[in-house]
């Protein structure tokens, strides 16, 4: 089965503006250019590859926002801080850094709605005062009492659509099951989850998403996107640094894409991929293409997008990551399936699948 449409596509050239100025799209990727050729690959081979992608700024911003907000909690502050100025509080400036000012502000919050009296800009906090402001607002359902899943996953069509596949592929799935001992409902779920059993294989070119990522190094693209929280110099230290490790992360995966390619048979750039450059029916990274990928229907070519080769990479994948059979323990499946996907939320849903697929008629 293939689900890789082959024809290239390429995007008009968009010239993107940074800090009030103009970068032309060849001046933009030459950074990246210059570092391939270094690698060996041929200047008049890049180039017109460059010259027709279309630089896109969501991985970068997406990426390194996650990681600036789990760190710093810099827009969660920043709500906070207008929050409590509206209540009529003295949080300070509006400056998303938890100063005495916005710590003593919140403590006087706490206290006026006889809540635990903490001074810390929690996610609590942010409810709190979001209920203060908007009466008819909903509190959320606390966690506490059941995992977190994937709703969508586990809806009455998605769970049909999970158990037709299974039904239509016993026989790859059996084998699966044999050789690397994980069941067919767990590589069902992850399926499920992954690509919706390979009929959603990501909106972007991965060759675009993966060349605008390694952009990340140059700090003058990233620092734009986040005007709007103060940069303090520990803020900003911390930033440059991430940003390289982004950056380094993004071209090592592009450099792994066009090996992948190569030895795929795939046109390159029309090669679809996820937020972040992952690829095929079971949605791996390039490097871990080359490093786990298997040539399941054994045609001599690893073929991420055809269920085979895809269901045996991701089996070979949670083997190596320490699946056996035998492996019966949910919370040991659990630790293995989290390898595959660093969500507690993912690993959930994969095990409800299993459990709802497994249980059925």
């Amino acid at each position: 089965m293939r689900l890789l449409n082959r024809t290239v596509f390429f995007g008009l050239v968009i010239v993107p503006m940074f800090l009030g100025s103009v970068l032309l799209a060849e001046d933009l990727w030459e950074p990246i250019i210059k570092r391939l050729v270094s690698d060996g690959m041929s200047r008049q081979y890049l180039e017109p590859l460059f010259q027709q992608t279309v630089f896109d700024p969501d991985p970068i911003r997406s990426k390194l926002g996650n990681r600036f907000e789990r760190k710093f909690k810099a827009t969660r502050i920043k709500r906070i801080q207008e929050g409590l100025t509206q209540l009529g509080y003295k949080p300070g400036p509006v400056d998303s850094l938890e100063g005495p000012a916005t710590r003593a502000a919140i403590q006087a919050f706490q206290k006026g709605q006889g809540i635990s009296v903490t001074g810390r800009a929690t996610a609590l906090v942010l409810e709190e005062i979001e209920l203060k402001l908007h009466p008819g607002k909903t509190r959320r359902k606390s966690k506490t009492s059941s995992r977190p899943v994937y709703k969508e996953i586990l809806k009455p069509k998605s769970l049909a659509e999970s158990r037709q596949f299974l039904q239509e592929n016993r026989s790859i799935l059996g084998q699966i099951a044999s050789q690397y001992g994980v069941p067919e409902e767990i590589s069902v779920g992850i399926l499920a989850i992954e690509t919706k059993h390979g009929t959603y294989l990501g909106k972007k070119r991965a060759f675009t998403t993966l060349a605008s990522l390694s952009l990340a190094q140059d700090f003058e693209i990233v620092k734009p996107f986040f005007q709007e929280i103060l940069l303090t110099r520990s803020r900003e230290a911390w930033l440059r640094s991430n940003a390289r490790k982004v950056g380094d992360w993004g071209f090592h995966e592009l450099k792994a894409l066009f090996e992948y390619a190569r030895h795929a048979n795939l046109e390159l750039v029309a090669i679809p991929g996820s937020v972040y450059g992952a690829i095929g029916i079971s949605q791996f990274m390039p490097s871990n293409a080359l490093r786990f990928g298997v040539d399941g229907n054994q045609n001599g070519i690893i073929e991420l997008f055809e269920v085979e080769d895809a269901l045996h990479s991701m089996a070979n994948y949670l083997k190596k990551h320490g699946w056996r059979k035998g492996l019966n323990s949910r919370s040991r499946q659990a630790r293995v399936l989290y390898r595959y996907n660093h969500s507690r939320t993912y690993v959930n849903t994969v095990l409800k699948v299993a459990e709802a697929i497994s249980t059925s008629p």
